[in-house]
Parts: structure tokens; C-alpha cells; sequence
């Protein structure tokens, strides 16, 4: 940091503003006699980071969870990149010896709108 020396901010993480975390073993359930537990999401209002998506394995598949800041991307915006990622997804698992640049990020017939 002190080589760096970044502008400072204190609502802000000084180094990166997007995170991905990749979860390799699922949650731990809790396991008591008599009692069940369910996963409900917490809607909290406050990201800590620009971007952060979180997957964890769940059921021979993944969870995931994407928490984004409100006062910089709208509603639009984000269900418009979580579509550009499970194509990518989708492509990844189809052609797996393809280079991820080489992936497309688009399904046939559609086009990136900003």
C-alpha cells in the first residue's frame, strides 16, 4: 500500500472491488433430533464489494450467490451479465478444450447491448 499509494477512500476497498469465490466443499448442515434446518438468503442492502459472487456446491451442482453494489449497476445490468456468464458456463462445459477467450459470452442471434 505504501508503494502504491492508492486515493484513499473510506467507503471503498483500496486494492480490487470484485470478488469470486469458489467454494470446494458444500455448507455443513446442522443436524439435530427432532429439528430441520433450510437456507434462507439474507437480503442485507450493503455489499461489501462492487461485485461478488460467491458459488458453493450444492446437489451435483452450484449455488450461487452474486451481491452487488446498488449505486453503481442496476437490476437490468446484472440479470444481463448473470446471462453473459451461464453462457459462458454452458459453453465451457461443452467445448472444455477451448481456450475461455475463444468461449462466447452470447447465444446465437443475440447481441451485446450497453
Amino acid at each position: 500500500m505504501e508503494r502504491l499509494q492508492p486515493e484513499r477512500s473510506l467507503d471503498r476497498n483500496p486494492l480490487f472491488q470484485a470478488m469470486f469465490v469458489l467454494q470446494s466443499t458444500p455448507s455443513p448442515r446442522l443436524e439435530l433430533p427432532g429439528l430441520s434446518d433450510e437456507y434462507l438468503p439474507l437480503d442485507m442492502d450493503v455489499s461489501e464489494f462492487d461485485l461478488n459472487l460467491t458459488m458453493e456446491p450444492q446437489d451435483g451442482g452450484y449455488r450461487c450467490f452474486l451481491e452487488y453494489s446498488r449505486d453503481l449497476f442496476d437490476e437490468a445490468t446484472i440479470r444481463r451479465w448473470t446471462g453473459y456468464l451461464l453462457t459462458l458456463a454452458r459453453e465451457a462445459l461443452a467445448a472444455p478444450e477451448r481456450s475461455v477467450l475463444a468461449l462466447p459470452l452470447l447465444t446465437a442471434g443475440r447481441s451485446a447491448s450497453c
